[in-house]
């Protein structure tokens, strides 16, 4: 009977020491994502820079220069290579566009632009920063610009018809 009773008490502590060791493993695997995922932010905002330069490169550069354009597609190969190396990783884009509805599970509204068409209210005026998941979940949330309706015939409203931003 000594033996049986042995035999459960070291069974029993075999368990408990494997729930514990189970419950560090979870503890260091939520610390690991929570570096990554504080190093894919990090990189996300060095990639909003990358791609703003590119963006922004032919109004700087004279595109005729061979020079120029290979400093530009340098730059594009970087970002893809950034842009793949995220998706290797489990981080991917908040897939919407300017004219979509923003969806507050995935991106925040930062400012609004006065529209007299009710049909635009609430939908994407511009992208401010990409929204990104990680692993299925919202990394970074999208920032935009929307809409919103404001009757023309109201005495307070002063309606942007064709809205544009500097």
């Amino acid at each position: 009977m000594s033996h049986i009773r042995k035999i459960r008490d070291i069974v029993t502590s075999l368990q408990r020491e494997k729930l514990s060791k189970e419950r560090e493993l979870r503890d260091a695997q939520r610390e690991n994502d929570r570096e990554n995922q504080r190093l894919f932010l990090g990189l996300i905002d060095n990639l909003d820079n990358l791609q703003q330069l590119i963006s922004k490169s032919d109004k700087y550069l004279t595109l005729t220069d061979p020079g120029a354009k290979r400093f530009v597609n340098t730059l594009g190969k970087i970002e893809k290579g950034i842009l793949e190396q995220l998706g290797r990783s489990h981080v991917t884009p908040i897939d919407f566009n300017q004219g979509d509805e923003a969806i507050p599970q995935t991106s925040q509204v930062v400012d609004t632009v006065k529209t007299s068409e009710q049909e635009k209210a609430g939908k994407v005026f511009e992208i401010i920063k990409k929204g990104y998941f990680y692993k299925n979940k919202v990394l970074r949330f999208a920032q935009v610009i929307t809409y919103t309706y404001q009757d023309e015939n109201s005495p307070t409203s002063h309606v942007i018809a064709s809205p544009s931003l500097p």
